[in-house]
């Protein structure tokens, strides 16, 4: 007995010796793999080939699919006003057709591989976007080099690319409605409040004058290696994939690229106050918001915004609607480019209601930019921001699009930022700094959109026109009459 005794107290203090490591392991695991990160989500392989091609490449074997995307440096910021629908109208060009398969032949083939293909064009960047069924990842590959090399960019495929980018844009655009714009009839406030928060321009962009040379010059100066980065995520096997792309990418030759923003935003000093000019022209009620500029991804402050945009959603939905019930769907956005973007804070309600749903929002910014938010209020809306990450990237596609979003930090850091980990290290300290500069009036926009007539007014106003065509007749018969 007393030998089993003692085999079984060593036994034991054996599991709880094991049962300590495997906690210790699992713990240390956690911290290497994030709480609410996807598992790995940082974990790739990041290559730079000798003509300066950023490659990552992430094997996941969770479904049987492959996502690539190509991240290329050129975004509407590049441009001048005027020119600035230049990298969408490329972007465009670049599937209508190479010189071995027509536009139809190249959805064709994508269909056949049991894919989607398509691609967008930001302020700072253009990324094109396949998503297939993994076992054509070499023909995916094949067929994005070949669009990015081979466009033919015809002058007959360039009038067919504007007029698409026209119906895109809601038509082309006359000369009369330039006009209206470039005098500010018929602009919303917040388009009025875009040239002091983003682009700086003040007539409206069309693809309208940009020639065929245009397009020629910004492929030749931006479509280089040095300034691409190409991704894949999925299931493929590591050592073929990499093999494929320097088939191809790879042999593309670098050259020099230098990007100059040409980002000129209009300076003012807050509080400014904008509203929209027959925008709309007819309604019973207004749209508010308050917004701020921030400095983009690359601020030292983007995380603690972040933090502040999820604090006061979550802040103003309970004042705006479920305490006052002045609006219906108030929200907090927070957009970012690389350089610059905008905190927005807005408000549906009724014209009556404007100033009192402007001096909550107001009221709420005053506190957070007065006092510090108290540990567990801070603590809450981390939590409920990491929270908010942990579905936003799961298929492959997400994590591809995760990876061509961020790809301007390879350049910066060299790796990807672990976005978890920059949050869980803010404190109260930190938010309360940034909202003290965020929140500064002197950067403060106040947009209000209310309708040149509501449907009363509209409704007197045809009532007197009635009236008075009624009196004009009277008067008419009567002097018949008369006569």
């Amino acid at each position: 007995m007393g030998h089993i005794t003692v085999v079984s107290q060593r036994k034991m203090m054996l599991r709880s010796v094991l049962s300590g490591l495997f906690l210790l392991f699992y713990s240390i695991t956690l911290v290497w793999a994030g709480v609410y990160s996807p598992p790995g989500l940082y974990d790739v392989e990041h290559q730079t080939f000798d003509n300066g091609l950023q490659v990552i490449l992430k094997p996941r074997d969770t479904a049987r699919t492959v996502s690539i995307r190509l991240a290329v440096g050129v975004g509407f910021s590049d441009f001048p006003c005027g020119r600035r629908e230049t990298p969408h109208f490329l972007e465009h060009l670049l599937f209508a057709g190479t010189s071995n398969h027509t536009e139809a032949e190249l959805d064709a083939l994508i269909r056949d591989y049991g894919g989607y293909w398509n691609a967008t064009t930001s302020t700072d960047d253009t990324i094109y976007e396949v998503d297939l069924y993994s076992p054509y990842t070499d023909e995916g590959l094949d067929l994005l080099y070949e669009i990015v090399t081979d466009s033919t960019m015809s002058e007959e495929r360039v009038a067919v690319t504007r007029d698409i980018i026209h119906r895109e844009s809601g038509g082309k655009p006359s000369n009369l409605d330039a006009w209206l714009y470039d005098n500010g009839i018929g602009k919303s406030g917040l388009d009025k409040a875009a040239q002091f928060l983003s682009q700086g321009c003040t007539r409206k962009e069309t693809a309208e004058n940009i020639t065929r040379d245009d397009i020629v010059a910004t492929f030749n100066r931006y479509y280089v290696p040095n300034n691409m980065t190409l991704i894949v995520v999925g299931d493929f096997l590591p050592h073929r994939v990499r093999e494929k792309i320097i088939q191809t990418f790879g042999r593309l030759p670098a050259s020099t690229v230098s990007r100059v923003s040409q980002r000129l935003a209009t300076a003012y000093t807050g509080p400014l106050r904008l509203s929209g000019t027959l925008n709309p022209p007819l309604g019973s009620d207004a749209w508010i918001a308050l917004a701020f500029p921030t400095n983009g991804f690359r601020g030292s402050d983007y995380y603690a915004h972040t933090l502040i945009a999820t604090y006061l959603d979550f802040v103003l939905y309970d004042a705006l609607r479920t305490e006052s019930g002045l609006a219906y769907a108030p929200s907090v956005e927070l957009v970012n480019n690389l350089e610059h973007g905008a905190l927005l804070l807005s408000a549906d309600v009724d014209l009556e209601h404007v100033q009192d749903a402007t001096a909550i929002i107001q009221r709420e910014l005053d506190k957070l930019r007065t006092d510090p938010l108290d540990a567990s209020s801070f603590e809450a809306v981390k939590r409920q921001e990491l929270l908010s990450r942990v579905q936003g990237i799961e298929a492959n596609s997400d994590i591809a699009d995760y990876y061509a979003n961020s790809a301007f930090e390879l350049k910066l850091y060299g790796d990807f930022v672990d976005e978890e980990e920059r949050i869980t290290a803010l404190t109260p300290a930190d938010i309360h700094k940034a909202a003290q500069q965020l929140f500064s009036p002197d950067k403060q926009l106040v947009i209000i959109n209310e309708p040149t007539l509501t449907y009363g007014q509209l409704a007197l106003l045809l009532a007197g026109l009635c009236t008075f065509l009624a009196l004009i007749v009277f008067r008419r018969k009567l002097f018949k009459k008369n006569a």
